[in-house]
């Protein structure tokens, strides 16, 4: 066998192709590994050889022959024309703060497909997209494009042990994002037939404009026999998948937005033009899986886009569990004092400032100010706000509308349509963002309120999803594309034209949570799991996908909480952007003083969650989030400085013990009654048997008296 090799070097990867046979296939491995990879695995030769090796092109158009290997109606992988490929060129290009390798593929129907790989200094994560050109003289039809593919896991072995080969997906939906599940490629079928004929595959993802439902848009491949981690997350605000193929015996990783088979989406290509995916944000380690992710999380601080108030990460209120959708003008006045007293510094509006007599807050689309519940509008809230130094944020969710609203009755040219007929889920419809008139509305009531009301803040919620599409000239698919990249778009302008306007991303909690979404906002919402234990869990394992510093988390203060129930939701939000919700004002002076006594200690934690990195997520096997019942950690660095967040739910009085990596002090306690001691290198502590509680511990490196 003769194996063509490349290899480029992307700060500590090695970007490997190889072609046999003319095809070109493509990996990542840790630099200084790429000599130990096995010639036989990378070839897909073996004894029993019956189909091809896998390209790292991928794409599929309509008429396509696919190959005869069972994988039609489960996979748009391993066309023919996905096989017509040839790498012609390689071309590395000095950006800035890095480099892009660009490879280019051509066929000799004068089809050009361009992989571009992209390193900023000093990450270790490669940042990749692909592009395809119609240079025939025929209109196309593109009906599938991986944003990446990364072949023949894992390379360094002939054969994989199945058993030590670990697939990672993040499960998630309403109000139960993010839980880690781990999976051997032996219970995944990702292993040879006896034959070798066939491929296996395991495919996930979501079809709609909810794009974090049933999975988090994620996966990682974890080679243990050689303590190797692939990873990767895509940008997927609308339809993706991911695919995990076995194929003559390599694992191969691949995803982007969802195809015709899975999510009716088409393109037509016309000569001459060109699409191009979105990212994929793909990385390799020696070590584990939490490696990988911090990898990928650490990356995103090179997309945060956040006005200078969001430098220093302020605390938020948010009185939705006050109100609950009643908000007043009257209610708002002693949360703002009480706002004021404890340093809290974004004071948000939520449902309801909207509605009338007519209609409740649930209904959605017209955005007048309620004028009983501020009767000299919202400028006079803002206008107080102000002087005490709190910015005023509102609560929009203007891409729905509801069917009471006048614009939904007076207006129905501005709705989504599918088939011809509006998309209605019960008593909501879509506002079609392709339509100017559609932007003009929105620049009227939603720009230029916040404008004349000197409104800081936005959050923009999104409670409904319109399914697999909308029409358009290439059907439902495209139509759902071309909405949501204009739904992003008015994400951009409402940034562009208030320059310093704290944006916060929500989708009923999060069910946006993917890349391209969280990078349009200062902050996004973690959960609706406001009020539950479990809220404790879901945002420590969403330390795996998202920089805790965009992670709003709220403490939410219930009526019946006692003081352990308030530090325990108090350290919860203090695990990213610490938010309060609920009543605030007639608390107890122990509630009050706890409160206080946070937003102190929050200071002191700031630096670890803004620079830091998550070390250690110990969920103890808690598996039920709804039936949580157990205790967990989480523990974050930041040069000298340990943050250790403790959390127990319905157990007894336990005590605990924390293997630390060095000599370390207590120099920063929050809930005190876990009486924490530092004995050899080792953490102690307990917590109390009591319904829910928390803790958080701040160690500096050094030597106790």
């Amino acid at each position: 066998m003769v194996l063509q090799y490349k290899r480029y070097y992307l700060g500590d990867i090695c970007a490997l192709f190889y072609t046999y046979e003319g095809i070109t296939s493509f990996t990542l491995v840790p630099k200084g590994t790429e000599h130990l990879v096995s010639d036989f695995k990378l070839s897909g030769e073996d004894p029993f050889k019956i189909i091809k090796m896998e390209p790292c092109v991928q794409l599929a158009f309509e008429g396509d022959s696919f190959s005869r290997d069972f994988s039609r109606g489960q996979s748009m992988k391993n066309t023919a024309t996905a096989y017509s490929f040839r790498l012609v060129k390689q071309e590395e290009i000095k950006e800035k703060n890095g480099k892009m390798l660009v490879s280019t593929f051509k066929n000799s129907e004068g089809l050009i497909f361009k992989q571009y790989l992209r390193y900023v200094n000093g990450y270790h994560v490669i940042e990749m997209h692909n592009e395809v050109i119609n240079g025939s003289k025929e209109r196309k039809l593109l009906q599938m494009i991986a944003s990446f593919t990364v072949n023949n896991l894992s390379p360094y072995d002939d054969y994989n042990d199945p058993d030590k080969m670990i697939v990672h997906e993040m499960r998630t939906d309403w109000s139960t994002e993010g839980k880690l599940i781990s999976t051997t490629a032996s219970d995944l079928l990702l292993e040879p037939s006896w034959s070798g004929l066939g491929i296996r595959l395991h495919r996930f993802g979501q079809v709609g404009s909810m794009p974090a439902r049933n999975h988090l848009p994620f996966v990682a491949l974890e080679d243990k026999s050689n303590g190797i981690v692939w990873a990767a997350q895509i940008e997927a605000p609308d339809s993706w998948h991911i695919e995990i193929t076995h194929r003559n015996n390599g694992i191969h990783l691949s995803g982007g937005r969802g195809d015709f088979l899975g999510a009716h989406w088409q393109k037509t290509l016309e000569p001459g033009t060109s699409f191009k995916t979105n990212k994929a944000f793909v990385t390799v380690v020696k070590g584990e899986l939490l490696d990988a992710t911090n990898a990928i999380v650490d990356y995103f601080k090179t997309r945060v886009k956040c006005p200078a108030s969001e430098l220093n990460i302020p605390v938020i209120y948010n009185e939705y569990c006050y109100s609950w959708g009643t908000p007043t003008m009257e209610k708002a006045i002693p949360l703002l004092k009480m706002c004021k007293d404890i340093g809290a510094s974004y004071f948000v509006v939520d449902a309801g400032w909207a509605k009338d007599d007519k209609i409740g807050w649930m209904d959605v689309g017209d955005w007048i100010t309620y004028d009983k519940a501020f009767p000299h509008g919202l400028k006079e809230l803002s206008d107080l706000a102000k002087s005490y130094g709190i910015r005023l944020g509102i609560w929009y969710e203007f891409e729905g509308v509801s069917t009471r609203s006048y614009v939904y009755k007076e207006y129905p040219e501005y709705l989504l349509r599918a088939n011809g007929k509006i998309i209605h889920n019960n008593d909501r419809a879509f506002l079609d963002f392709r339509n100017p008139d559609v932007i003009k509305y929105l620049d009227e009531r939603v720009l230029k309120n916040l404008k004349d009301n000197n409104i800081g803040y936005i959050k923009i919620d999104y409670n409904e999803n319109f399914g697999i599409g909308c029409d358009s000239k290439d059907g439902l698919g495209e139509g759902l594309r071309e909405q949501i990249a204009l739904v992003l778009a008015y994400f951009e302008k409402l940034t562009t034209a208030i320059p310093d306007l704290v944006l916060e991303v929500c989708s009923s909690g999060g069910m946006r949570h993917e890349p391209l979404f969280i990078s349009k906002g200062s902050m996004i919402s973690f959960s609706d799991a406001h009020t539950c234990p479990s809220g404790s869990i879901i945002s420590s394992n969403l330390h795996r996908f998202m920089l805790p510093r965009q992670m709003q988390i709220w403490a939410t203060m219930e009526d019946d909480y006692d003081a352990e129930d308030v530090n325990f939701t108090i350290v919860k939000a203090m695990l990213g952007r610490y938010c309060l919700s609920g009543n605030i004002v007639t608390k107890t002076d122990e509630v009050k003083g706890i409160i206080s006594d946070s937003i102190k200690f929050y200071e002191y934690l700031k630096p670890i969650i803004l620079h830091g990195r998550t070390t250690e997520i110990n969920d103890n096997e808690i598996t039920s989030y709804n039936y949580m019942k157990g205790y967990h950690h989480l523990i974050r660095k930041y040069k000298d400085r340990l943050a250790i967040y403790v959390f127990s739910v319905d157990e007894l009085e336990r005590h605990h013990e924390i293997k630390l990596d060095g000599d370390y002090v207590l120099e920063h306690v929050f809930n005190t009654s876990s009486t924490p001691q530092i004995k050899k290198q080792t953490l102690l502590f307990k917590t109390l048997g009591v319904r829910q509680y928390g803790a958080c511990f701040i160690l500096k490196k050094g030597h106790g008296k």
